[in-house]
């Protein structure tokens, strides 16, 4: 009898559960913990090839010649082994045949990428209601495959690869009360940390090919790209960012664009 009392209130309070009132003993799942993943997660610096891959991809070029780049790439990139090649004559066409495959076939025309700096902000406009970005010139060296310390030797006819992010069009938007009261203040400190994301618009080739010395600069070739920035992420100037750390602020587009002419130059950085 007392065991049918005690079945009988468990069902009852276990039947409660139903009206919204918890049971005892009855376990409930966690509440997933959220999460925070930026918006540029995704998307990873350029690299040589992806240059590569898009020039050999596009028609529309100025003054590029293809086969040029392939060589160069492959010199660059694959020196001990085109230097094999030439000397044993083994399969040198099958060689050069199978890296221009390979670089057709990854080529994805929607390939964003990222990068970030640390930069100061423009001036203020009113007309737009924020503070401009400054327009800037990202440099990537080519750090190839035979190097000795800091210095590069053998081949190396990829040398440098620029990039051009014209943000004119780019405002971030601060009410003029406190855009007021951040430039009276005795520090004028307008630096931020920035993570663009863009893509590639057109690219050309400048110089020509040779062999880079371990103390000099002679004949090299660059790329020079220009880029369409889509996003632009404000950061603490100069603070750790993480994926999982949330932007301060955000860039937004006008649609009117006043052209900024000035570029500011960043390091050229080894890639």
């Amino acid at each position: 009898m007392k065991i049918m009392k005690k079945a009988a209130t468990t069902w009852m309070v276990c039947g409660l559960v139903l009206l919204g009132v918890g049971c005892s003993g009855t376990k409930h799942p966690t509440p997933p913990i959220e999460t925070y993943k930026a918006d540029w997660a995704n998307y990873s610096e350029i690299t040589f090839r992806d240059a590569v891959l898009f020039m050999l991809n596009n028609d529309i070029q100025r003054g590029n010649d293809k086969e040029v780049i392939l060589d160069e790439y492959i010199k660059s990139l694959f020196y001990e082994e085109y230097k094999a090649r030439k000397e044993t004559k083994f399969q040198e066409g099958e060689f050069r045949k199978n890296h221009l495959a390979s670089l057709v076939n990854d080529y994805d025309k929607d390939k964003r990428f990222l990068f970030d700096i640390n930069v100061n902000l423009g001036s203020y406009d009113p007309a737009a209601g924020g503070f401009r970005l400054t327009n800037i010139n990202k440099c990537y060296k080519n750090k190839v495959a035979r190097h000795t310390g800091d210095f590069t030797s053998g081949y190396a006819g990829l040398e440098k690869l620029i990039l051009t992010f014209n943000n004119s069009d780019f405002v971030l938007p601060i009410a003029p009360e406190n855009a007021t009261k951040i430039l009276s203040q005795e520090k004028k400190d307008k630096g931020v940390r920035i993570f663009c994301v863009y893509r590639l618009a057109e690219c050309e080739r400048r110089g020509k090919p040779g062999f880079i010395s371990r103390t000099g600069d002679e004949d090299k070739s660059e790329f020079r790209c220009a880029t369409v920035v889509e996003d632009v992420y404000l950061y603490e100037y100069k603070k750790e960012v993480f994926t999982n750390t949330r932007p301060i602020g955000k860039f937004v587009k006008i649609p009117e664009k006043k052209r900024n002419n000035r570029f500011d130059f960043a390091d050229c950085t080894f890639k």
